[in-house]
C-alpha cells in the first residue's frame, strides 16, 4: 500500500514538472521544457528518485530494530520530501 501512495506522489510530482506519460515513457509536456541546465537537473533528481523507490521497495517489510529498517525510514522521509 506504502508503494502505491509513493508511486501516485511520483506520477503527481513529474506532472507537475511538466511532463507527460507518452506510450510508454515519460516525456516532455513542451518544447521548451527540454532545452536548458533545469532539464538537465530533473532528469538527474529522477533517475535519483528512481533508485530510492526500488531501494524502498526492496526493504519494504524489513525486520524491526535491524539496519535495514533505518535505512528504509531515511529513503522514505527522503522520497516523501
Amino acid at each position: 500500500m506504502n508503494n502505491d501512495k509513493q508511486r501516485i506522489a511520483a506520477v503527481r510530482q513529474l506532472e507537475a514538472l511538466g511532463y507527460r506519460y507518452e506510450g510508454d515513457k515519460w516525456v516532455p509536456a513542451s518544447p521548451s521544457a527540454v532545452a536548458g541546465p533545469r532539464s538537465l537537473m530533473t532528469a538527474e533528481c529522477d533517475a535519483i528518485h528512481g533508485v530510492l523507490v526500488q531501494r524502498a521497495d526492496a526493504l519494504e517489510g524489513c525486520i524491526e530494530g535491524f539496519e535495514e529498517e533505518r535505512e528504509f525510514a531515511a529513503i522514505t522521509e527522503t522520497i516523501e520530501a
